[in-house]
């Protein structure tokens, strides 16, 4: 954020100073003559805590706003790697990671998967060109082939990355060939891996034994926990009204949705809404209620007052000092 030229400031001013301390908001005045129109804007859009608590540095990189040597050099090697190196959020790989986490494996398959896309398996085709061989008529399919990187450094020609190889196989198999495809590489690491470790390895007959030959139609299904399991609805003591709530955030559009039903202790319906709001949050007069939601780590930082120094715990620490004053529980 850079001031425009000389304004109407102190030298030496520091956020307070564009802070109306009577009425806990931005002093809009002094926003808008300091700094663009844009960056104004976003100034303005930042809540103000009604508790006015003391200025906290916190670091972004880590969930809790606590700095860490792992976090800082992470953060560091991000910085360095930027433009060079891919990740999640590039553009041009968006559509693959999202097909790799839709494939009915198991879970830590996909993150294998991923993992080889990302150039993180510790292998030595990290190190060197990967060469490729090519295994046919896996489980007696004459269809399925099976393309594999070897771990020779011998250079044949250009070098075909990962994760491009990934993506061509996603575009030319068929989703049975694909989930067979991707077993058989899961197959083939870990019996890598029990050769370079001296492990005990399955003998050869039975090492695809784990492999769906691509005739065969099952998938892997994710097994609902009983944590995921529907809850039975608990009614609040007498006097009390409980609240079920849902909310989202649409970040680039400026508005919050929210909606709420609320319940008296024999379980008929009291009120209910949907409100759009323009922000972050907005404060409504309750008391002797019970709120409750699915968002589990908010719920969890609600309960009880946290060490994190992160931008969510001053909101969260908000939330808790009105709770306090209307007998609101979480």
């Amino acid at each position: 954020m850079n001031p425009l030229g000389v304004v109407n400031a102190p030298v030496d001013c520091t956020v307070s100073y564009f802070i109306d301390g009577s009425a806990i908001s931005w002093d809009r005045d002094k926003v808008v003559s300091a700094f663009s129109s844009q960056v104004a804007k976003e100034i303005l859009k930042i809540p103000i805590s009604n508790r006015l608590p003391p200025d906290k540095l916190f670091w972004p990189s880590n969930k809790n706003g606590l700095y860490t040597v792992k976090s800082g050099y992470y953060k560091a090697c991000s910085i360095l790697n930027r433009g060079s190196a891919s990740s999640s959020s590039s553009s041009d790989h968006s559509d693959l990671w999202k097909t790799i986490w839709r494939v009915l494996v198991q879970p830590k398959i996909r993150h294998f998967l991923w993992r080889i896309c990302h150039g993180t398996v510790p292998c030595k085709n990290n190190l060197v060109r990967p060469s490729f061989i090519c295994v046919e008529g896996l489980r007696g399919s004459p269809r399925f082939v099976v393309v594999i990187a070897s771990e020779s450094s011998v250079d044949h020609g250009p070098t075909l990355l990962l994760v491009d190889w990934i993506r061509s196989m996603f575009e030319s198999l068929k989703s049975d060939e694909l989930q067979a495809f991707i077993v058989s590489l899961w197959v083939l690491w870990n019996d890598r891996n029990n050769i370079v470790f001296d492990n005990p390895r399955l003998p050869a007959q039975f090492l695809f034994s784990s492999v769906p030959a691509p005739c065969d139609r099952v998938a892997y299904q994710p097994v609902q926990s009983r944590a995921n399991a529907p809850a039975v609805w608990i009614p609040p003591p007498s006097s009390w009204i409980k609240v079920n709530t849902e909310a989202v955030v649409v970040i680039h559009k400026d508005i919050s949705v929210i909606s709420a039903v609320c319940r008296v202790q024999d379980g008929s319906m009291m009120k209910s809404g949907v409100s759009i709001l323009h922000g972050l949050a907005a404060t409504t007069q309750v008391h002797d209620a019970i709120l409750e939601s699915d968002a589990l780590s908010v719920i969890r930082r609600l309960q009880q007052e946290s060490t994190a120094i992160d931008n969510i715990q001053l909101i969260a620490d908000d939330c808790i000092t009105m709770a306090k004053r209307s007998n609101v529980v979480f």
